[in-house]
């Protein structure tokens, strides 16, 4: 399945060179990647993210998910904080997430440039599930 992430810099250029080997999205409420229910599951190793800036008009980037891990409760908190490190975080951004309810680490592999595909985003999503690249990247064509 395919993914796309929005990603500021400077998380979008730390994943572009490597220094950034955890993606993480952190929210107080289920939001995508999070499962909606404990059997809904949006994201699974081997799928493919794209991730695009925002605002960017086009999307160059993408990795393949590697190893994907889900918390809730305190253990969101807690996971994050254990892994700032690899997810490129400071203290005053995880202090800023204390309350996170919901925690999806998301391990990357094989992070590549692509050619850039033209793509306008007209939401405030900040990932989208099931995305179809190969429709998105035809039709701007």
């Amino acid at each position: 399945m395919d993914h796309l992430a929005i990603l500021q810099n400077p998380w979008y250029n730390f994943v572009k060179n490597g220094t950034k080997p955890i993606e993480s999205r952190a929210s107080l409420k289920r939001y995508a990647p999070y499962p909606r229910t404990p059997k809904t599951f949006r994201l699974f190793a081997n799928d493919t993210i794209y991730f695009k800036k925002p605002g960017a008009p086009t999307i160059s980037l993408k990795a393949m998910a590697d190893r994907v891990e889900y918390y809730e409760g305190h253990w969101a908190f807690e996971m994050l904080s254990e892994y700032r490190r690899q997810i490129c975080i400071d203290e005053v951004y995880l202090e800023s997430k204390r309350e996170v309810q919901y925690l999806t680490l998301i391990w990357l592999s094989h992070v590549e440039q692509i050619p850039p595909v033209p793509f306008r985003k007209h939401d405030q999503r900040a990932w989208i599930c099931d995305f179809d690249f190969y429709h998105a990247a035809h039709a701007e064509a």
